[in-house]
């Protein structure tokens, strides 16, 4: 299974010293990563699902999202 982690930045350095024995992938996305309560959620057009697409009006947010 793969998981996108967004981190804080002294997570983020914790995660690349090779110093620190690292846990799990499964424990260390648990951990360090940011929960869905941290971050602002908003509808964008569902160009966003197409990779061929690649511009700045992806991130902007939409008035009538479709669910």
């Amino acid at each position: 299974m793969r998981r996108c982690t967004q981190q804080r930045p002294t997570a983020a350095r914790d995660w690349l010293d090779t110093r620190l024995a690292p846990p799990s992938g499964q424990m260390q996305a648990d951990v360090y990563s940011l929960q869905a309560e941290d971050f602002v959620w908003q509808p964008v057009s569902p160009a966003v699902g197409a990779v061929r697409n690649d511009n700045p009006s992806l991130i902007l947010p939409i008035d009538t999202p479709t669910v």
